[in-house]
């Protein structure tokens, strides 16, 4: 169900983007490290063999848009998992520089 829905709502948003040109952001106050964590799973209910490593603080609060970070998220892991051999790893690192939280997606797949 929560697949349709998310499905919904990005068939939602791409009409808006075509309309209007721009997204709405709803920032909330959330934990980015449980919107990755999230994101993550959901990627590996689908390929539960697939071995990603996420390399994050266990909480990294702060004001997101956990529905727009969520599917960038899970968009870069699910792409990740399909370029790359099934055999090596996909890593994810998120982490503070300074003021801001810069996260680093990376696999064997080829360039």
């Amino acid at each position: 169900a929560l697949r349709l829905q998310r499905m919904l709502r990005d068939g939602l948003d791409f009409v808006r983007l075509r309309q209007d040109g721009a997204l709405e952001v709803r920032p909330i106050p959330a934990d980015l490290a449980r919107v990755l964590a999230d994101a993550v799973a959901e990627v590996k209910e689908t390929f539960p063999s697939r071995d990603i490593v996420v390399d994050a603080p266990t909480e990294l609060t702060g004001s997101w848009d956990v529905e727009r970070v969520g599917q960038i998220f899970g968009t870069l892991v699910l792409l990740a998992v399909v370029h790359s051999p099934p055999e090596t790893p996909v890593r994810v690192r998120v982490a503070l520089e300074g003021d801001q939280v810069v996260a680093r997606f990376e696999d064997h797949g080829a360039p």
